[in-house]
This record gives structure tokens, C-alpha cells and sequence, in this order.
């Protein structure tokens, strides 16, 4: 049987029916069996607590379709129908992880013998995800952003007004130098700071640190000026940037900021602080960085992810061509 599934574009091939198509779970089993599991991701794995909670995300959205539709026994139609549900609903990347999230899962509950067989085996599939330029802003863009947050600081009036001016400045300074994920921001201590060399120690996916260079000194000046400023105020714990509680500033607090600021600033009302991250990438690769370069200073762990800028690159010397280009003009 082979599925073929459009907006997706998932090929799933090898699925035989027949005596394989008789393998079936009892669905009490992977709803009792998930509990342990995910404990033992966190032991034995050592995911981070992000990565476990889509786990179980994953894991508790199937079973409770599984329930919905009343299937008390889970086999290779079960899961079949599932995928092609979900594809209406979650993007590429959701479907794809939940896809691989559940496999992992059933293996587990085959291993420990819970169960005789595994609706999973041999469910071969390819992912054909169509790819999705980065989105990014412009220099001009990024240069209005910064000018307003420090225009809104000169004009502030209060003390609270310029420590919150600065504190964003320096978010969206270091976001842009960086490249690094907000995620990443926001768990960043003031112990990973080394001013003197002008380093920040970065927290990544998978319990992966690695050191990022600020390389411009009116970045550092900023930072610099922050934690002064933030020195002054009570603080509840070591984080970097905190919001008017001395708390550590959540990635969604940082959303927020980042979405007022370009709504204030008449710039593009729908970015995204990854549209720094996307921008930064794509700045240095079309200025002839090394690839590998930048996928270490992005944190990937696959240069297949960072390639996805070079397209980027490809295309901006392209539009830069086709409008300045002086041969189009005689």
C-alpha cells in the first residue's frame, strides 16, 4: 500500500498488508505505558525538558483521537488514518516530528515487552517537505527598529521608561549580532557573559552550549550599559534580561516586545525575532562567510538546515542584479 498525501508530499512505501497488517496494540497499553516513557527519555537521554514535553504532546494528541474515534486497539490502518488526519491540521514539521515521536514510542513499548509486535515496523516513509525561504528583514528595516528604541530612550521621562529602552535595545542588538534563537536569549545568565572578551556562553537545543563572539562595539556598549542599568535593581535570579519583576524575560514576553516595537516602528508588522536569526545568517553568507562557519555560530547540528540561507543569498544577488545591474538598462 502506498500513501500518498499532497500538501504534505509524504510518500510512506513498504506497508504490506497481510499477516504484518494483523499486528495490533491494545490502546491502554500506550496510554498506560507513556508515563514511563517519558521518565526514562529524560534519564537515560538526557532531552531537555522542551524536547520531552513534545513527546508527550505528541504521544497525548494520538491518543486522544484514538479515543475520540473509539479504536481500543491501534494497527497500521489506525496510524494511517491518523497521518493523513493530521496533515489537514499542523504544519510539515509537526506532522513530520509527531510521525517519528510516535515510532520512537511504539519501539519503546516492543522493547520492554509490553506488547507482542509493532504497527511501526516497517512503516519506510521519505519526507519530501516543500522548503520555505527564510524570512528575514532588510538592513533598512533593522537600522528603523534600532532608531526608534533609542529615540523612545531619549525621550523617555522616567527612570523606568530608559531601563526598559535599554533593555530592549540590548535584546534586539544582541539577537541581530548573534543570530542566536530567543529560546537561547532568554536562558542566557549574566555568568555567561565575559565582557573582556566579548563573549556570551549560549545554551542551545539538546543541552548543547557553545561561545558566541559580539564583534560590534556598540553592541557591547549597549549590553554593557544594561547590565549597569539592571545592577541597579532588585533581581530575582542570574538571568541576563529580566522583565519589571526582576524575573527572567520569557521568549513570549520577548515576542511581544519585539511585535510592538515593529508596529511602532512602520516596519513589517508580522515579523518575528527569528527574522533577526534568519537575517544574520543570511547576512553572512552572502558577504562569503564559511558555511560551516556559520552553522556552528547558528547552533545547527546539520549544515543541511543552515544550506536553506544560501538559497536566500542566491536570490538577494539576484534581485540585486536584475534591478542594479547596468546591462538591463541599454
Amino acid at each position: 500500500m502506498n500513501l500518498f498525501i499532497n500538501r504534505l508530499k509524504i510518500v510512506i512505501i513498504g506497508i504490506q498488508i497481510g499477516e504484518w497488517g494483523l499486528c495490533v496494540i491494545s490502546l491502554n497499553v500506550v496510554e498506560s505505558q507513556s508515563e514511563r516513557y517519558l521518565n526514562d527519555l529524560a534519564i537515560t537521554k538526557n532531552l531537555s525538558e522542551k524536547s520531552i514535553k513534545a513527546y508527550c504532546g505528541d504521544i497525548n494528541t494520538f491518543v486522544k483521537w484514538c479515543k475520540k474515534q473509539n479504536f481500543a486497539e491501534i494497527e497500521i490502518r489506525t496510524i494511517l488514518e491518523y497521518v493523513k488526519m493530521r496533515s489537514e491540521t499542523v504544519k510539515d514539521s509537526s506532522l513530520k516530528r509527531a510521525i517519528i515521536s510516535l515510532k520512537a514510542y511504539f519501539r519503546h513499548i516492543e522493547d520492554k515487552h509490553f506488547a507482542e509486535g509493532n504497527p511501526f515496523c516497517d512503516f519506510n516513509y521519505t519526507f519530501k517537505t516543500v522548503k520555505r525561504l527564510p524570512k528575514t528583514l532588510t538592513t533598512s528595516e533593522i537600522s528603523k527598529l534600532l532608531q526608534y528604541i533609542v529615540a523612545r530612550s531619549n525621550n523617555s521621562y522616567s527612570a523606568f521608561d530608559k531601563y526598559i529602552s535599554s533593555r530592549d535595545l540590548a535584546i534586539i542588538e544582541v539577537l541581530y549580532s548573534t543570530g542566536i534563537r530567543i529560546g537561547e536569549l532568554s536562558a542566557i545568565n549574566l555568568k555567561d557573559i565575559d565582557l573582556l572578551e566579548q563573549t556570551i556562553l549560549i545554551h542551545g537545543k539538546g543541552r548543547k552550549e557553545r561561545i558566541t563572539y559580539i564583534s560590534n562595539e556598540l553592541v557591547m556598549t549597549r549590553l554593557t550599559c544594561w547590565i549597569e542599568q539592571r545592577e541597579q535593581r532588585p533581581h530575582c535570579d542570574d538571568a541576563l534580561f529580566v522583565n519589571k519583576y526582576g524575573r527572567r524575560l520569557s521568549i513570549y514576553s520577548i515576542e511581544d516586545l519585539f511585535r510592538n516595537y515593529c508596529v511602532k516602528a512602520n516596519i513589517n508588522p508580522k515579523a518575528t525575532p527569528h527574522f533577526l536569526r534568519h537575517s544574520f545568517a543570511t547576512g553572512l553568507l552572502s558577504n562569503g562567510a564559511d558555511i560551516r562557519v556559520v552553522q556552528e555560530l547558528l547552533g545547527h547540528s546539520s549544515i543541511s538546515t543552515t544550506q536553506i540561507y544560501t538559497q536566500v543569498s542566491h536570490e538577494l544577488k539576484k534581485q540585486a542584479l536584475d534591478k542594479f545591474n547596468m546591462r538591463n538598462f541599454i
